[in-house]
């Protein structure tokens, strides 16, 4: 009896353990998925980014930020003290770091809608002088941009871009003028240009002024402006150039030439058979004429004052002045020169004045321009152009822009 019991003790014993088991093998799986220890996930790869894309990242960024402020002031019409600076970071999140949209983009919609002349967008030249150090596993790209005025200095800006979960964000950028020689090439002038001006430009020449080396080049439309390879200075002032090596030579074998040709002989002519012009009499009434004719004579026209009405260009982009003319009588008239900085005509200098056109000719002086520069600039009218020459006298105390000294042909439009 007492077997038995102990029989059905065991077998109530194992059939429990069995039940169990097979309560957590096949009814209560998860029990046994909680009761096993849980494996460590595997730590992602941090992608390692080429230059190429990080210069990429780095020109993109740039540019999605200004289109941002751009697409605020044309779209939404943000102006100074009324802008939405959350909406500005909304579109800017997907390519910058929070550190970027707190810090940095209130400082530029501030100075974006200053209602001022400012350009602060960078006209960076990556196809130029770009330089990438990696600091952990962020980046850092410096890069050159012309100044914002003619005659100022470069700029060399310092990108900082942050591995965001393998993807590179704008954290941050600053700006400051070379304090040393940059050894600017030509081609990286060039480059400088293009990011500019939005054009293709080719170096025609080259020269030195006071000890820097100016690159001389001209675009599409023939116009020359120089750059200064050691502080990225953008100049029109091209006229002065001192001669180079190679100018040297080609001077020294025309002298060379016109005094071999002065050393050959020359055959005498007798005295008897030519007569001296200093020998022959002249007649007092023929003098005069001989005087006259001696005389400049000044390009006569066939049109009168008012036939010079209306709106005169070069047609280029490129600085060079325009011209609103109206008749006043038949030798006065009223004009507005303008001359805008390319290519967006973001900043702007302009004079007017009644003018007396004497001998197809006058000029204008100026006291300000609007940018507190002061000036000269004269007329030439022949028929169907009018010729301008401008003259700077005196430069503002700092001059956003200019009327640059030079001569140009303009045409009605």
């Amino acid at each position: 009896m007492f077997t038995k019991i102990l029989t059905v003790i065991i077998a109530a014993a194992v059939l429990s353990a069995g039940g169990y088991y097979t309560y957590t093998e096949i009814i209560s799986p998860e029990k046994k998925e909680a009761a096993a220890e849980t494996p460590v996930a595997k730590e992602e790869k941090v992608k390692e980014f080429n230059d190429d894309e990080v210069k990429t990242a780095a020109e993109k960024s740039v540019e999605q930020v200004y289109a941002a402020l751009q697409k605020g002031q044309k779209e939404y019409g943000f102006v100074k003290g009324d802008y939405d600076i959350d909406k500005l970071k909304e579109i800017i999140q997907p390519v910058a770091t929070e550190s970027f949209l707190e810090n940095k983009m209130p400082e530029l919609a501030e100075a974006t809608y200053c209602e001022c002349d400012a350009n602060l967008e960078p006209n960076l030249a990556f196809d130029s002088r770009v330089e990438i150090t990696k600091e952990n596993e962020n980046y850092i790209v410096t890069a050159i941009a012309a100044g914002n005025d003619m005659d100022n200095n470069a700029y060399v800006y310092t990108i900082k871009l942050v591995n965001d979960k393998n993807a590179l964000k704008l954290d941050d950028w600053s700006s400051e003028q070379p304090t040393e020689n940059l050894k600017l090439t030509s081609d990286e002038a060039a480059a400088l240009l293009e990011a500019t001006y939005e054009d293709d430009f080719e170096n025609i020449s080259e020269y030195d002024a006071e000890g820097d080396k100016i690159y001389v080049f001209t675009n599409s439309t023939n116009w020359e402006i120089g750059v200064n390879s050691v502080n990225g200075r953008l100049t029109q002032s091209t006229a002065e150039q001192e001669p180079t090596d190679a100018d040297a030579a080609s001077s020294d074998s025309t002298v060379a030439e016109d005094q071999e040709t002065e050393e050959e002989p020359v055959e005498e002519v007798s005295n008897e058979t030519e007569t001296s012009v200093e020998d022959t009499p002249v007649e007092p009434e023929e003098a005069a004429e001989s005087t006259e004719t001696a005389e400049p004579v000044s390009e006569e026209t066939s049109t009168n004052v008012s036939d010079y009405n209306g709106f005169w260009s070069t047609g280029n982009n490129d600085g060079s002045p325009y011209i609103n003319f109206e008749a006043i009588d038949e030798n006065t008239a009223h004009v507005m020169v303008t001359s805008d900085q390319p290519p967006n005509a973001i900043r702007m200098a302009s004079a007017e004045g009644t003018i007396t056109i004497t001998d197809n000719q006058a000029t204008l002086h100026y006291d300000e321009d609007g940018q507190g520069n002061q000036g000269d600039i004269h007329f030439v009218f022949g028929a169907g152009q009018i010729t301008v020459t401008t003259t700077l006298t005196q430069k503002g105390e700092s001059p956003f822009w200019m009327f640059f000294d030079g001569t140009h042909v303009l045409y009605p439009n």
